[in-house]
Order: structure tokens, then C-alpha cells, then sequence
């Protein structure tokens, strides 16, 4: 997952720089010598004494041919190894014997300066450890993050405004904002009173009492799509450029006039009659068990419960129109059986409630379970590749495709694709397929362990054919609109910095050009503020945005923005070693968990540079057993 920052403590700290060198650190006890100088060379005391038995050259009463401490202070006492307290770790927990409270601590147990297990790990109790946790203060059974913090303490787009009372949680950095959230100009003119002031105002003229967005415009003054059908009549947004529709703004690729689940650009019975079992072409299949998952012959409508019905209107109040009972907050495509058909556009959605029916047949970061999961039946209108993006979401989601629009056995050749993060450096999902026109996909739509949009806005679906002429690579070719500025549509007028923005944030060109996007393009080419010689060191992460190595700052936020518009957090601290190329050995080598005492470095970039940032041994001697640890504590 995205976003989990960690600073490791002392005892850790200590315990790396002992272990692979003799570097004094402030506070921590003098390293213990190197053993090495047994086999012949000179013991340390510039003598010129060779070590052969039957010497002792530190004086503590063991030849040196046996002595693993051969410089021993005068008079110190010492076992029969030759090493004082203050050279021996009996329990091996990183403190030596003469500073350890607790000699006989269990082994891998977290301890303190004093050698001693330290009491409470993770203070709030949140399910975070405390050296990962940026929110300590945690109320009691609060749901929380990665990053161990609540809705009512995290700040997504750091207007100083909770994501629990945001409700334009997309800000630009810097805007004045409402008690809200949302952007305003002090003492600016608000003409329509739409609030709204007129210099940010893209429809001054918006009817008295009109609902607006962010930019002052009401639906009645909008066409998304650009269809010739205002939003606030339009049933079927995101409409393919150039194509002809009807009185609400549906085109064939979009309209299903008989309500089979099929489109009518598709449909080779577009007089199904209702509740009819249809296969992909929209025709009855005789038997049953079609396309739309009803099964078993059923007819939806004729007042018996048949087999593959879970109901009929009006036994129970949450019978849906697919004959399924509804539930999970009333979510008409909660089950699996009752998903909502849909052809190539952006919807915004909500899996808030939304309870768990699939197979946990899509795994990431060791867990297999789209958790939370709606659904939709996406069937294709063209033959190409298909792009399936939940970018702009603000939630930790989750998605599958399947082939077909069955509910899913759990058999692996059912998966088309599947997603977790893969939206630049967020944590939405995005993924493609090769479809086949009139073909249907089952669209599962999730949270990663259960994450929920609850108080964070609105999820954004959008799905479309690779060739659409103004979404994804397109985008940058075709587009218009000010780069640095909001917009209607997908991407901008300048193809190079549209590539640049979209690469870092795929929403830009997926969905909608918003504010956001304006301010990325803005830093990626102009220079990001937030790097500056007075920020904070890179190599730490911290609730502020940009660090102050400029060079390096710059090429991390470029990209992944979110390090200098909101926070330069854990993640954007280990950017460093592979951006800035500061660890060359990070991504090569073998497994970051396996031991490899002569190849420094590991294959998982990220990880190896947050245990190289704290002992840089890891990547210029060799890959020990030290390091394994490390990244054992940190990346786990």
C-alpha cells in the first residue's frame, strides 16, 4: 500500500551501526572490536607483536589465540572469551551487558536505550506501531490508514481542513479556503451569488438557488461529454466524441431500450421483454442462464420466486429490479448477481456499505481480497485495448475485470485483469484489457482490506476504448485547454507537459483536467516551491511537502507530486536512493529478506533504500543478516 512512513529507533539504530562497523553514534555504547586480527596481523597496540599463542597482548588474562575482545580495557574483567560487559550481548538485543537493564530479554523483542522491552508499541492502539504511526493521538475504535490516521486527522490536500469536513478534497495547494474546504477569494464579487466568487467563476450567470461545483456551474450550464446535452438531463455521460444521441444524451453504444443488460449497439432483439434470460447478442437464450446472470429460465416480473431469483417485486422492500436482494446500504449492484450494466463512460460511485461476495483472486501486498465490492457489466463496443481506471478516487481501492458477466467461481481463467495501486504513486486502481466488441466484462469494484469511501468523496469510474480521441494518449494530441489551469476534459494543449502530468497522475487524462492537475504541470515544469535549501533534510520524512536538496526534491516530486503539494512522507524519503540515484545497488541484487553477505543491495527499490538511508553498509558491502532484519522491520 501507499504511504507508510517509518523511522526507526534508537535501539535499531544502535544496533545496525554495531553491528556493521565500529561507528561511534551519539548516545549509543562504544562498538565492540573486530575479531579479524587473529590470523596474523598485528593486535591493535602497536607493538609490532605478532599474535602467536601463549601471548596476551591486552593483559586480561586470555591468550590471544582464544581471545575474541584482544583490546580489552586494563583492568577490566573479562569471560573466558576474553570480552568484558562492555564488549558482550548476551541476549543479543543491541545493548551490551554493561547498559543492559534486562540481560535476559527474548529474542526479537523490541527494547529501549536501557536493554528493556519497551512496554506499549503502538500507544493508541490503532493497529499502527508507533515508529510508523503520524497520527499518535488516535482516538479509540477510530478507523485510521496506513499511516495510522483518521478522516478527522488526515488532511489529504493540506488546506488545513479535515478530509471528515472536506468537501473539496482536491484543493490546490496554497487556496484560501471556507470552513469547508472549498476555495474562496477574500472580498472577492460573487454576482449570481452562487457562492462562488467571480474571478474563479467558469458560469457567472448561474440560475438563483442552482446546486454548482467547484468552478460555479450547475448542470444545466454543463456538457461534460460535449454530446449537446446539458448534464443535468444527461443519463449517459462520457459520450464518445462525435456520436449521435438521443433527447438524454445516450448514444447506441450507451442506450439499452429493453433493459436486457445488453446495448443497443449490440442488441439483436431490441424488444426483449422484460426480466427475459438474453445471451451477449441481447436474444432470449431459450434455456436460461444468459448473459445478465438470472439463470435457470427465471422471469423477473411474474410475481414467483424462481430459481435464480432472490425475489419478486413486491415481496420485500429490497428487491431490486434484477430480482436480487439488495443490500449493504441499499446498493443496487452490491451482489454479484445484480450488477449494473454500463458501456464506455465516467461515473462517480460509492462502495460505502457495500458488503464482500467474490473469490480473493486478486492478490497484493499478501492479501488476495477485494474487499467491499460492488459491481458492474461493462460490455465493449469496440475491439482494442480497453482502459479501466478508478484514478481520482480518494480511498485505497481495489479492482478486478472478469470475462463474462456470471458471478465469478473463483477459477483463475476468469480473471481478465486485476489492479491495486497503479495510478503514478497513489493507491487507485487502473488496469487494461483486450476487449472484443459486444463482449461482456464483469467490473468488480472494491477497497483494498475493506477500505470504504466513507467521508472522502466520491469514487470515479472510468472505462474507455484506447482510440477514444480524447482520453489517455489522446489526450495529449487532441486536447485543449490551459495546462496549468482547470478544465473541462481530459488532458491539455501542450503535449509534452500533458505527457509529463498525466504520466505522474493518470486522472489528468483518464477523466478530467481539474485543479490539481494544473498546479502538478505547474511544478513539473516550472519548479515545485516546496524544494527549497529550507525544507527539511530529504532523507527523512515529515507532514510538511519538499525537502531541501533542490535537484533531488525536483526529481522525485516529478514524479510523484504528492511529496511536494501535500507531505514528504516515508515513501517520498525512500524515493530518494532510486531517483536521485544515491544507492545505485537498490533494485538489483537478490531478495531484500534474504541474506547475501557479499552483493550489496536488493531487487525492491523502495525498500532497500529505507534500510540503506539508515545503514549504508546494505549497499556498498554486502546484503547481511543485519540488513534482512532491517527490512524485515521496515518493509513488513
Amino acid at each position: 500500500m501507499r504511504r507508510a512512513s517509518t523511522v526507526l529507533g534508537f535501539w535499531l539504530t544502535c544496533g545496525l551501526a554495531l553491528a556493521v562497523a565500529a561507528v561511534f553514534i551519539p548516545g549509543c555504547p562504544p562498538a565492540p572490536p573486530s575479531n579479524g586480527n587473529t590470523n596474523g596481523n598485528t593486535n591493535g597496540n602497536n607493538n609490532g607483536n605478532d599474535n602467536t599463542p601463549g601471548e596476551d597482548a591486552d593483559g586480561d588474562g586470555v591468550t590471544d589465540a582464544a581471545d575474541l575482545c584482544p583490546d580489552t580495557p586494563a583492568g577490566a574483567e573479562v569471560d573466558a572469551d576474553g570480552c568484558a560487559d562492555t564488549q558482550r550481548d548476551t541476549d543479543g538485543d543491541g545493548v551490551f551487558d554493561a547498559f543492559d537493564d534486562c540481560p535476559d530479554t527474548p529474542a526479537n523483542t523490541t527494547v529501549g536505550n536501557d536493554g528493556c522491552p519497551i512496554d506499549d508499541p503502538d500507544l493508541d492502539s490503532d493497529g499502527v506501531p508507533n515508529d510508523q504511526d503520524l497520527c499518535p493521538g488516535t482516538p479509540a475504535r477510530v478507523a485510521v490508514d496506513a499511516n495510522g490516521c483518521s478522516a478527522a486527522q488526515r488532511d489529504t490536500d493540506g488546506d488545513g481542513v479535515s478530509d471528515a469536513d472536506d468537501d473539496c478534497p482536491r484543493t490546490p495547494a496554497g487556496a484560501d479556503v471556507d470552513a469547508n474546504g472549498c476555495r474562496i477569494t477574500a472580498g472577492g464579487p460573487d454576482s449570481d451569488g452562487d457562492g462562488v466568487n467571480d474571478d474563479v467563476d467558469d458560469c457567472p450567470d448561474t440560475p438563483a438557488g442552482a446546486t454548482v461545483d467547484a468552478t460555479g456551474c450547475a448542470p444545466s450550464q454543463l456538457d461534460s461529454d460535449n454530446d449537446g446535452v446539458t448534464d443535468d438531463v444527461d443519463v449517459c455521460g462520457g459520450t464518445m466524441a462525435g456520436a449521435t444521441v438521443d433527447a438524454q444524451g445516450c448514444s447506441a453504444a450507451q442506450r439499452d431500450t429493453d433493459g436486457d443488460g445488453v446495448n443497443d449497439a449490440v442488441d439483436q432483439c431490441p424488444d426483449t421483454p422484460a426480466g427475459t434470460a438474453v445471451g451477449a447478442d441481447g436474444c432470449p437464450t431459450g434455456g436460461g442462464g444468459g448473459g445478465g446472470g438470472g439463470g435457470g429460465g427465471a422471469v423477473c416480473g411474474n410475481g414467483v420466486v424462481e430459481t435464480g431469483e432472490g425475489c419478486e417485486p413486491p415481496n420485500t422492500p429490497t428487491c431490486d429490479a434484477n430480482c436480487q436482494i439488495t443490500s449493504g446500504g441499499g446498493l443496487a449492484n452490491n451482489s454479484c448477481s445484480s450488477p449494473t450494466a454500463i458501456g464506455e463512460s465516467t461515473r462517480q460511485y460509492s462502495n460505502v456499505g457495500a458488503t464482500t461476495d467474490g473469490p480473493a483472486d486478486c492478490t497484493f501486498f499478501g492479501n488476495a481480497q477485494t474487499d467491499s465490492d460492488i459491481w458492474y457489466c461493462y460490455t465493449a463496443t469496440c475491439t482494442e485495448q480497453v482502459i479501466v481506471s478508478l484514478c481520482g478516487s480518494q480511498y485505497d481501492t481495489k479492482l478486478v475485470v472478469y470475462n463474462g458477466c456470471d458471478c465469478p467461481t473463483g477459477d483463475p481463467q476468469e480473471v481478465e485483469a486485476c489492479s491495486d495501486d497503479a495510478c503514478g504513486n497513489g493507491n487507485e486502481s487502473r488496469l487494461t484489457i483486450s476487449a472484443v466488441a459486444g463482449q461482456q466484462y464483469l467490473i468488480r469494484v472494491g477497497g483494498f482490506r475493506g477500505d470504504q469511501n466513507n467521508d472522502q468523496g466520491a469514487g470515479t469510474l472510468t472505462v474507455y476504448c484506447e482510440s477514444d480521441p480524447n482520453r489517455g494518449d489522446n489526450a495529449c494530441l487532441n486536447s485543449q485547454g490551459d495546462c496549468f489551469a482547470g478544465h473541462m476534459g481530459a488532458g491539455c494543449e501542450t503535449t509534452e507537459v500533458c505527457t509529463n502530468t498525466c504520466n505522474a497522475d493518470p486522472y489528468c487524462c483518464d477523466t478530467l483536467w481539474d485543479d490539481l492537475c494544473g498546479e502538478k504541470a505547474d511544478g513539473i515544469v516550472n519548479g515545485f516551491p516546496s524544494c527549497s535549501p529550507a525544507s527539511g533534510a530529504c532523507e527523512v520524512g515529515r507532514a510538511t511537502p519538499g525537502c531541501n536538496d533542490v535537484d533531488c526534491c525536483q526529481a522525485v516530486c516529478e514524479q510523484d507530486p504528492f511529496c511536494c503539494l501535500t507531505q514528504w512522507d516515508g515513501v517520498c524519503a525512500a524515493e530518494i536512493g532510486p531517483v536521485c540515484a544515491l544507492f545505485p545497488a537498490c533494485g538489483m541484487g537478490g531478495s531484500c529478506f534474504e541474506a547475501n553477505a557479499l552483493v550489496p543491495g536488493c531487487d525492491n527499490a523502495a525498500c532497500c533504500a529505507l534500510v540503506c538511508a539508515q545503514d549504508g553498509a546494505c549497499c556498498t558491502d554486502g546484503w547481511d543478516e543485519i540488513c534482512v532484519n532491517a527490512a524485515t522491520t521496515l518493509c513488513r
